[in-house]
């Protein structure tokens, strides 16, 4: 009896990994938008470029949107899908797969054995990080799947001609003039007190050229330190004159102060040495810089004072319209929720749209004098997402560009709804690549 248990469940878990084996879609290119992301003319060019890379490199990339996995793990989806379909050649499993899952949104760059050589955790990592997930948090799918896909594409160009010419040093040619000299000659002072008095002219030259050159560098010492004197006096009434503006911060106010405290101390240096009046012109040059900076932070103050208070200005003429509006979307998504079944997101999302709204009429029906209307209308923008979500995750499946967990791989191919076919050209398909052993980088947004 025990040996027919196990028999059972030995066939039960070989039909169970059939029918997973069944769920994969067919590739029809090395862009396959089963999710609608990208505009017909977008996927023809990455689909262009992808079989060009492979033509150029050998490496084969595949790009797949996916409506949902229903659950599944993406990473292990991932592998599956790509060694189905063979991504990648058969002698050197170099292919990769960038996989993006809209309703759940998360994203996958996986990589065979072959590919990680170049395209490593580490690269794949900074990719999603710089190139796809800003531009999916800001709503723009078809930007994040272009950069995402183009930033692989350069890993791999790059490599081709990743040999740097070497560098041709030119030797230049040195010339040496030839200086003639009498060998031997010893020249004889025949007078020593015409000597003496010619040492004692050179000496007096020099004690001259020093003497002016003092004179002249403590001058424009001097000049230089009284041009920053009258700069930073102009800067500290500048200053002065925007902290009198009641956006500014107190901690500027006090700053402000400190300032004007150390250059009132200012002093000119009584003595001449140049390193003294360097000095001082090293410290009022610090001084300056720090008003400067100051002056800085004092607009940056009022212009952030400013736009908070436009922000306000424009949530309080959308926070009464919006109040008037969300009554009817969430009865709009009790409705659309009451036919059939509805999903447990759908109805978390629309629980979290009634407690936002009911929030936000607690907020308005208060003093409004204090009332911080930026984060009302946040809160009411977010019940009326959640509405919108609502009735978005209870559409039915076959209304949500999803495809059925029940539809066999020829289904899938065969259905006009699906991605538009962008072909692979004169390659024929991938190469029969593997994925055991590779890596990859997941990625939310």
């Amino acid at each position: 009896m025990l040996k027919t248990f196990f028999s059972n469940l030995l066939v039960a878990g070989s039909i169970a990994l059939c029918a997973h084996a069944e769920e994969l879609p067919k590739a029809t290119g090395f862009v396959n938008d089963y999710a609608h992301v990208l505009s017909p003319g977008v996927g023809a060019q990455l689909n262009s470029e992808l079989a060009g890379l492979k033509d150029k490199t050998g490496v084969e990339v595949a790009v797949v949107t996916i409506p949902t996995l229903h659950g599944e793990p993406i990473a292990s989806y991932a592998r599956n899908l790509g060694s189905q379909w063979g991504i990648g050649s058969e002698t050197k499993n170099n292919g990769i797969l960038f996989l993006v899952d809209i309703q759940e949104h998360e994203m996958r760059i996986q990589t065979a054995r072959g590919s990680r050589e170049q395209l490593t955790d580490e690269v794949a990592d900074e990719i999603r990080d710089k190139e796809i997930l800003p531009a999916f948090r800001a709503g723009n799918m078809q930007e994040g799947v272009i950069s995402g896909t183009r930033a692989i594409e350069h890993v791999f160009d790059s490599s081709v001609n990743a040999t740097p010419p070497k560098d041709q040093t030119t030797s230049i040619p040195i010339t040496t003039r030839e200086r003639t000299s009498n060998e031997g000659a010893d020249v004889e002072p025949q007078d020593w007190m015409y000597f003496c008095a010619t040492l004692g002219c050179v000496a007096l030259m020099f004690i001259l050229m020093w003497i002016i050159i003092l004179h002249i560098v403590r001058a424009q010492n001097r000049s230089y330190v009284r041009n920053v004197k009258t700069r930073v006096q102009n800067l500290l009434n500048e200053a002065a004159g925007l902290v009198r503006n009641p956006d500014t911060a107190e901690e500027r106010k006090t700053s402000l102060e400190t300032l004007q405290t150390h250059f009132s101390s200012f002093q000119n240096p009584s003595s001449a040495l140049k390193a003294s009046w360097e000095e001082k012109a090293n410290e009022l040059d610090t001084i300056e810089i720090q008003v400067m900076s100051l002056i800085s932070r004092i607009h940056q103050d009022i212009r952030r004072a400013t736009q908070e208070r436009e922000k306000a200005e424009k949530a309080k003429k959308e926070v009464p319209e919006l109040l008037k509006q969300i009554p009817e979307l969430l009865q709009k998504a009790e409705e659309k929720l009451a036919q059939g079944t509805p999903s447990k997101r759908a109805q978390a999302a629309l629980r979290k749209a009634r407690k936002q709204y009911a929030k936000a009429q607690s907020m308005y029906t208060g003093d409004t004098s204090s009332l911080n209307w930026i984060l009302l209308l946040i809160l009411l923008n977010n019940a009326q997402d959640n509405c919108a979500l609502a009735e978005q995750q209870h559409l039915p499946i076959s209304d949500d560009l999803s495809f059925s967990r029940s539809e066999s791989p020829s289904s899938l191919s065969d259905s006009t709804s699906l991605s538009p076919s962008f072909g692979f050209g004169d390659s024929g398909g991938f190469g029969g690549g593997g994925f055991d052993g590779g890596g990859g980088s997941t990625g939310n947004w």
